[in-house]
């Protein structure tokens, strides 16, 4: 059985603890959402998600040649049609998106979206790391959505 890493928190600075991500002022009562990769040993990527501004940010957490690849999805609007996606690479490099008015980066205030992040390695994704979380886009509460494989 694969063990699931997904957390959510009310606070973001005061939950994270020792991991290493930092937020900005504004992010740091803010509620959001975070997940990382499945992989063996140290976790190879990270996600996070803050409602208030659509934020998203993927980290790379090792330089070991593979990248952290998400892709998003409004499960509310189609299910099958991706949002947008991200991708980082190198020991704690970031790509963040969010705080835009246009699409796709604007997610539908009250939707759920599914989040999918993974590691890939020459374009071939690293076995086990695959991890999936459905969170609804509600700017004062981190809600999960019903999840769907």
């Amino acid at each position: 059985m694969q063990k699931r890493w997904i957390r959510t928190a009310a606070t973001g600075v005061a939950c994270l603890g020792a991991v290493a991500v930092t937020a900005s002022p504004a992010q740091a009562a803010e509620p959001h959402h975070w997940m990382y990769t499945n992989d063996s040993g140290a976790n190879g990527a990270r996600v996070d998600f803050w409602p208030r501004g659509d934020e998203v940010k993927l980290c790379d957490k090792q330089s070991d040649g593979a990248r952290a690849d998400l892709k998003i999805w409004n499960v509310t609007k189609d299910p099958d049609q991706v949002e947008y996606d991200l991708q980082a690479s190198g020991d704690e490099v970031c790509a963040t998106r969010g705080e835009v008015l246009e699409q796709p980066f604007n997610l539908a205030e009250g939707d759920c979206f599914r989040f999918r992040i993974r590691l890939l390695n020459n374009g071939n994704e690293v076995d086990g790391s695959r991890d999936i979380a459905q969170w609804r886009n509600h700017n004062n509460s981190t809600e999960n959505c019903d999840r769907v494989d």
